[in-house]
Protein backbone atom coordinates (compact mmCIF):
# COMPACT_ATOMS: atom_id res chain seq x y z
CA UNK A 1 0.00 0.00 0.00
CA UNK A 2 2.78 2.43 0.92
CA UNK A 3 4.62 1.70 -2.34
CA UNK A 4 1.45 2.48 -4.29
CA UNK A 5 1.11 5.83 -2.54
CA UNK A 6 4.76 6.67 -3.22
CA UNK A 7 4.34 5.82 -6.90
CA UNK A 8 1.16 7.92 -7.13
CA UNK A 9 2.85 10.90 -5.47
CA UNK A 10 5.91 10.64 -7.72
CA UNK A 11 3.67 10.36 -10.77
CA UNK A 12 1.64 13.37 -9.64
CA UNK A 13 4.80 15.43 -9.03
CA UNK A 14 6.15 14.58 -12.47
CA UNK A 15 2.89 15.43 -14.22
CA UNK A 16 2.27 18.55 -12.16
CA UNK A 17 5.80 19.91 -12.58
CA UNK A 18 5.76 19.36 -16.33
CA UNK A 19 2.47 21.26 -16.57
CA UNK A 20 3.53 24.04 -14.22
CA UNK A 21 6.84 24.66 -15.97
CA UNK A 22 4.96 25.80 -19.09
CA UNK A 23 2.97 28.62 -17.48
CA UNK A 24 3.41 31.34 -14.87
CA UNK A 25 2.58 30.33 -11.33
CA UNK A 26 1.49 32.53 -8.49
CA UNK A 27 2.78 31.19 -5.18
CA UNK A 28 -0.27 32.11 -3.19
CA UNK A 29 -1.46 28.61 -3.91
CA UNK A 30 -5.07 27.67 -3.84
CA UNK A 31 -4.41 24.59 -5.98
CA UNK A 32 -6.06 21.76 -4.07
CA UNK A 33 -3.89 19.13 -5.74
CA UNK A 34 -0.71 20.59 -4.15
CA UNK A 35 -2.45 20.77 -0.78
CA UNK A 36 -3.62 17.17 -1.17
CA UNK A 37 -0.12 16.04 -2.09
CA UNK A 38 1.34 17.82 0.94
CA UNK A 39 -1.24 16.27 3.28
CA UNK A 40 -0.68 12.74 1.93
CA UNK A 41 3.09 13.06 2.15
CA UNK A 42 2.88 14.42 5.69
CA UNK A 43 0.40 11.85 7.02
CA UNK A 44 2.26 8.94 5.47
CA UNK A 45 5.61 10.33 6.65
CA UNK A 46 7.04 10.06 3.15
CA UNK A 47 10.40 11.71 2.54
CA UNK A 48 9.41 13.17 -0.82
CA UNK A 49 11.41 15.83 -2.59
CA UNK A 50 10.47 18.37 -5.23
CA UNK A 51 12.58 20.19 -7.84
CA UNK A 52 12.49 23.96 -7.56
CA UNK A 53 14.41 27.02 -8.72
CA UNK A 54 16.10 29.38 -6.29
CA UNK A 55 18.48 32.29 -6.62
CA UNK A 56 21.96 32.03 -5.19
CA UNK A 57 23.05 35.46 -4.09
CA UNK A 58 26.63 34.61 -3.17
CA UNK A 59 28.97 31.81 -2.16
CA UNK A 60 31.99 32.52 0.01
CA UNK A 61 34.40 30.76 2.34
CA UNK A 62 33.60 33.20 5.13
CA UNK A 63 30.28 32.89 7.00
CA UNK A 64 30.59 36.58 7.93
CA UNK A 65 30.41 37.53 4.24
CA UNK A 66 27.22 35.49 3.84
CA UNK A 67 25.66 37.18 6.86
CA UNK A 68 26.48 40.60 5.35
CA UNK A 69 24.92 39.55 2.03
CA UNK A 70 21.84 38.24 3.83
CA UNK A 71 21.43 41.50 5.78
CA UNK A 72 21.87 43.57 2.62
CA UNK A 73 19.25 41.47 0.80
CA UNK A 74 16.77 41.66 3.67
CA UNK A 75 17.19 45.45 3.80
CA UNK A 76 16.20 45.59 0.12
CA UNK A 77 13.50 42.88 0.25
CA UNK A 78 12.32 42.79 3.89
CA UNK A 79 9.38 40.42 3.38
CA UNK A 80 11.52 37.64 1.91
CA UNK A 81 13.73 34.95 3.37
CA UNK A 82 17.37 33.98 2.80
CA UNK A 83 18.69 30.50 3.53
CA UNK A 84 22.28 30.14 4.67
CA UNK A 85 23.72 26.82 3.51
CA UNK A 86 27.11 25.24 4.00
CA UNK A 87 28.36 23.06 1.18
CA UNK A 88 32.06 22.56 1.83
CA UNK A 89 34.13 24.60 1.38
CA UNK A 90 31.58 27.40 0.75
CA UNK A 91 28.80 29.09 2.66
CA UNK A 92 25.93 30.12 0.41
CA UNK A 93 23.11 32.65 0.57
CA UNK A 94 20.06 31.40 -1.35
CA UNK A 95 16.60 32.89 -1.69
CA UNK A 96 13.30 32.00 -3.33
CA UNK A 97 11.28 28.88 -4.08
CA UNK A 98 9.98 28.86 -7.65
CA UNK A 99 8.35 26.04 -9.58
CA UNK A 100 8.53 28.11 -12.74
CA UNK A 101 11.93 29.16 -14.07
CA UNK A 102 10.40 32.25 -15.73
CA UNK A 103 9.32 33.64 -12.34
CA UNK A 104 12.81 32.99 -10.99
CA UNK A 105 14.32 34.83 -13.97
CA UNK A 106 12.06 37.85 -13.40
CA UNK A 107 13.11 38.01 -9.76
CA UNK A 108 16.77 37.54 -10.75
CA UNK A 109 16.59 40.67 -12.93
CA UNK A 110 15.54 42.72 -9.89
CA UNK A 111 18.22 41.13 -7.72
CA UNK A 112 21.02 41.57 -10.31
CA UNK A 113 20.87 45.34 -9.80
CA UNK A 114 22.27 44.80 -6.29
CA UNK A 115 23.97 41.38 -6.46
CA UNK A 116 25.94 41.10 -9.69
CA UNK A 117 27.02 37.48 -9.18
CA UNK A 118 23.51 36.13 -8.42
CA UNK A 119 22.23 33.29 -10.57
CA UNK A 120 19.38 30.78 -10.80
CA UNK A 121 19.99 27.48 -9.11
CA UNK A 122 17.93 24.36 -9.68
CA UNK A 123 17.76 22.27 -6.54
CA UNK A 124 15.77 19.60 -4.79
CA UNK A 125 14.10 20.24 -1.44
CA UNK A 126 11.87 18.24 0.86
CA UNK A 127 8.12 18.72 0.55
CA UNK A 128 7.96 19.97 4.15
CA UNK A 129 10.41 22.80 3.35
CA UNK A 130 8.50 23.61 0.17
CA UNK A 131 5.27 23.89 2.17
CA UNK A 132 6.93 26.06 4.82
CA UNK A 133 8.45 28.37 2.19
CA UNK A 134 5.09 28.72 0.41
CA UNK A 135 3.56 29.85 3.68
CA UNK A 136 6.33 32.47 3.98
CA UNK A 137 5.01 34.22 0.83
CA UNK A 138 7.72 33.38 -1.71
Amino acid sequence: MRNNIIIIIQFFCTIHLSCVSQKNVNFTYSDTSINTLLKVATTKNIDTKINIYSIQLKAHESPDQIIRIKNKYLALFPLEHVDELFEPPYFKAITGVYLDKNKAEKKLQKIKNHFKSAFILKREIRIEKFEKDLNNDF
